[in-house]
């Protein structure tokens, strides 16, 4: 009971239903399988663009914990570009229709570090703008992480 006190008084808030996938429109944005794009790809994209899965493959730059329990992990392609990708908490994704995959991927996060290459499976999301480390200039960002495959 106590975990759960203290989970809830610190899982994100903003724009948090579309961030597990509990709001509405998941769905319809989960129904389509997940297509293979690129960061150069998501971050030049309109911020009016379709929600839906992404694969992307890049280098890990940055690992860190957040305030509100995401695993925040920051990509870069060989050309520079950049993409924030996020693994929330299980805990904070109770009603998601992504849990088992939110919960497999976190598991997944907890072996990744920077430098590693790797292939990430995500729900496309748009933040709000806000300075950032390593966002997209679009502030495209894969929220939630389904899945997290390390590369060779």
């Amino acid at each position: 009971m106590m975990l759960a006190i203290l989970l809830a008084l610190t899982c994100g808030t903003q724009l948090w239903s579309k961030k597990i996938l509990t709001d509405p429109g998941a769905a319809a944005a989960l129904a389509p399988a997940p297509i293979n794009g690129t960061i150069a790809q998501l971050g030049g994209f309109p911020r009016t663009h379709k929600r839906r899965s992404y694969i992307v493959e890049g280098t890990i730059i940055e690992k860190r914990a957040e305030h509100d329990d995401d695993i925040h992990v920051v990509l870069e392609d060989s050309q520079g570009n950049h993409i924030v990708v996020e693994f929330p908490h299980p805990g904070c994704a109770t009603g998601s229709l992504a849990l088992a995959a939110i919960k497999r991927a976190r598991k997944q996060a907890a072996n990744l570090q920077v430098g590693q290459h790797v292939r990430i499976t995500g729900m496309l999301f748009f933040d709000k703008a806000h300075a950032m480390i390593g966002n997209a200039p679009n502030y495209a960002e894969l929220h939630p992480v389904l899945k997290a495959e390390l590369l060779q």
